[in-house]
């Protein structure tokens, strides 16, 4: 009886470990935005270089849709500087899919400082 006890005992924690592990590779594969977001960050810790080490910061983003992701990161990665969402601060970034492509993007008396692997652009008002 002792044998069995045991071996149903292995059983279940078997099965537990089973379950337990399955469970983490899905929450794991089901968490595309949490790559997106360090790869965002990483992106725009990179652009950080080009900007000034605090004060406002113009972010214009896609022209199509609000993307939050997007922005929740830049805020992040570039704290303690703020984004705002229209132009006029001295640096302006600008998200690769802020104009739609039939368009040319025009920043009036500002010029192009960098341009990241991702795709966002920055643009300085010269002084």
């Amino acid at each position: 009886m002792h044998a069995r006890v045991q071996r149903a005992g292995a059983v279940v924690l078997l099965g537990w470990c089973v379950l337990s592990a399955s469970a983490a590779l899905r929450g794991a594969l089901l968490r595309g935005d949490d790559h997106e977001r360090d790869r965002l960050e990483a992106e725009f810790h990179d652009l950080a270089a080009q900007l000034p080490p605090r004060g406002a910061i113009g972010y214009l983003g896609p022209a199509a849709t609000s993307d939050f992701t997007t922005m929740h990161a830049a805020q992040y990665a570039l704290v303690p500087r703020v984004l705002a969402t229209v132009t006029g601060q001295e640096y302006v970034i600008v998200a690769d899919d802020a104009v739609p492509p039939d368009r040319e993007l025009t920043l009036p008396g500002y010029e192009r400082v960098d341009r990241s692997v991702g795709g966002h652009r920055v643009y300085r008002r010269p002084r």
